[in-house]
């Protein structure tokens, strides 16, 4: 792995294999991507810029201080062998600039400034998308948007999105380019890993967060027209369902190494403003939500779908209509609950208060179309057979999802009120109406790590749901019912982390834990709490059921650290919580044969859980803390934060 000072792509000792030859550019079209084209895909050069000692080489060095270098446009870049200068760059940024001049509005100026700030009054004029335009969405009523029903108040369509002129856009000065190059931002992995990176990608990340249109993506990869933000996001998550000896081959060192590699290339591509499609970039960003750099989260998950969520408002993604109108296409709302799903799982695993409100959104829930999306027969083996299926269950998945929100959103604010007893029954029974039916003894590997994965989600649903009752009771419910609802919620909680460790211990048995995904470590965080206080219980059966139970989520923890850093953030926090419980176990039983002898717990203090026949005697009110809310403040002591 690399330093900060040097070229983070790897080179094998003695080799210096040729570099490929590179051009990237971008449609006119709003809705086509920023592309790479690849003149040939061969075995990419890995220090293509740089020497062995990882410095530019004097060449570069000189090309970089030459002031009679053109400014190398954004939409197309050249990189060939010698890469000597950048011909055509300025004559090109004129053409682009020309044929970029705004459409609809009479301005006293075409200077980019005036350009860019046309948007709020061209969307006044209700324009459709072409090819000259692109989405901008200027808010609700609260805003400037309340302009447009003062001047059209006629106006059949309520949805305030517009399309706008698409502004002039900077290029990129040769230095940020010889810096993207020296990051190895332009040096793609080679064909046959990339070819299993991406079919990697559409079998086992797509279809639980479909943020991708198939038949688009594979046109346009087809042709080499792909942003290279979104792509060498898309190699990050597919690397975690690619084995190890394939990236042997390529000189990296394991799985963990090339997604550090991946997500730091698309991280300098995100930097230097690389991307301006926004769509692409709401797809880009999500998906690198799916690294995790440290405890700090600083750039890890929280942070990258915070960003996309900012980036949805920009342009309406979370106000789409229905039937939507002209120009928006129905993966946009796809895009939007995916976001959504990572919101409500993000802040259940980590504690933190949800940041969006269903009430605040219009977006319709994914239907029947989103489980069928087009793609041509030449594009069907990159896909899995029972895509139909897997997407049918997706929306399941979401609505397991949406019900999770609103538990999140209501119960476990600081000044939420109780909810009633009805209510409660009523959440749980609509997580249950999104079951998925068990599959056939014919079913795939893929399909059934899926239908495990949302086995998973549905009984933390429920363990979320119900855990806030074990020490209190809903509103409305008298007093002399109060212990047995208490008892009702821990059987909940119970069977639930029972039927989720079923679901773990069958990926293990089946050698699908290798294609967990990132969410899964949060997933069985909900089970392991249970099972942790479990342990406490003064029931021996159930104790040692417990630790039987906790030992198999450990065990598929340490399957998962071999692709994710989370994992092992995880596995430490809930092995380290397992040693201290079972050590205070062990003085409460000293304690207990020495009844003359007064205890110093130094601060730590027994309570009785639930009732005295089954209770638990769980010590280290801290503890419990830092279960219920598992990488809030958590650092794992092996970590360095140099890997994903």
């Amino acid at each position: 792995m690399s330093g900060s000072g040097t070229q983070d792509s790897p080179i094998p000792s003695g080799q210096s294999p040729s570099t490929p030859q590179l051009s990237t550019s971008q449609s006119e079209s709003p809705h086509q991507d920023t592309v790479i084209l690849a003149k040939y895909y061969e075995p990419c050069r890995w220090n293509s810029f740089a020497d062995t000692t990882g410095h530019l080489s004097p060449g570069h060095l000189q090309q970089l201080q030459n002031p009679s270098s053109a400014a190398a446009s954004r939409e197309t870049i050249s990189a060939d062998n010698n890469v000597q200068s950048y011909e055509a760059a300025g004559a090109l940024d004129a053409q682009l600039d020309e044929s970029r001049q705004p459409e609809s509005l009479d301005t006293t100026g075409s200077s980019p400034i005036a350009n860019a700030t046309s948007a709020w009054a061209e969307t006044l004029e209700e324009r459709e998308s072409d090819g000259n335009r692109v989405p901008f969405y200027p808010g609700d009523k609260r805003g400037p948007a309340f302009v447009i029903d003062i001047c059209k108040p006629g106006r059949s369509n309520n949805s305030n999105h517009a399309f706008v002129s698409l502004p002039s856009l900077e290029s990129l000065l040769p230095e940020e380019i010889e810096y993207l190059r020296f990051k190895g931002c332009f040096s793609l992995p080679p064909h046959p890993l990339r070819e299993t990176l991406v079919k990697a990608y559409f079998h086992y990340v797509h279809p639980f967060e479909p943020v991708l249109d198939p038949e688009d993506f594979f046109n346009k990869y087809s042709k080499g027209h792909l942003s290279l933000l979104l792509l060498w996001n898309l190699f990050m998550c597919a690397a975690s369902f690619v084995e190890d000896s394939l990236f042997a081959e390529n000189f990296y060192d394991s799985q963990l190494a090339f997604k550090h590699t991946a997500f730091q290339r698309a991280k300098t591509l995100y930097d230097v403003d690389y991307e301006k499609n926004k769509l692409t970039l709401i797809q880009s960003v999500f998906l690198m939500g799916h690294f995790y750099a440290n405890a700090e989260d600083r750039l890890g998950p929280w942070h990258w779908n915070g960003i996309a969520t900012s980036l949805s408002h920009t342009i309406g993604l979370h106000m789409l209509t229905s039937p939507a109108r002209d120009g928006i296409q129905p993966l946009w709302r796809r895009v939007w609950w995916c976001i959504y799903y990572r919101e409500v799982w993000l802040s259940m695993g980590q504690g933190r208060p949800m940041r969006i409100c269903l009430d605040h959104c219009s977006t319709p829930m994914p239907g029947f179309y989103d489980t069928s999306p087009d793609c041509s027969p030449e594009y069907q083996h990159y896909l899995p057979e029972q895509l139909g299926t897997l997407l049918g269950m997706w929306l399941r998945l979401i609505g397991v999802t949406r019900v999770m929100g609103e538990v999140l959103s209501t119960n476990y604010t600081i000044k939420s009120s109780r909810p009633s007893r009805a209510a409660i029954e009523r959440d749980e029974n609509e997580i249950r109406a999104n079951w998925f039916p068990d599959g056939h003894n014919d079913q795939s590997p893929v399909l059934a790590s899926h239908l495990y994965q949302f086995r998973l989600h549905t009984q933390a649903a429920i363990i979320t749901l119900y855990r806030l009752f074990l020490l209190e009771t809903p509103y409305g419910v008298p007093a002399d019912e109060q212990d047995s609802w208490k008892t009702f919620a821990k059987n909940k909680v119970r069977t639930a982390a029972s039927h989720a460790t079923q679901a773990v211990n069958s990926m293990m048995a089946e050698d699908l834990m290798k294609f967990a995904q990132t969410v899964t470590v949060l997933i069985i965080g909900p089970p392991i709490q249970v099972h942790l206080l479990e342990m406490t219980s003064s029931k021996p059966s159930s104790s040692q059921l417990a630790k039987h139970n906790l030992a198999v989520c450990l065990l598929a923890l340490q399957e998962m650290r071999k692709s994710y850093i989370s994992a092992d953030a995880a596995y430490n926090l809930f092995d380290r919580a397992r040693i201290m419980v079972e050590k205070t176990l062990r003085e409460a039983e000293v304690i207990s044969r020495e009844p003359t002898v007064l205890p110093e717990t130094q601060g730590i203090k027994t309570t009785q859980w639930l009732d005295g026949s089954e209770g638990y005697d769980f010590a280290s009110t801290g503890i419990l803390s830092t279960l219920w809310t598992p990488f809030a403040d958590f650092m794992p002591e092996d970590f360095s934060g140099n890997d994903s």
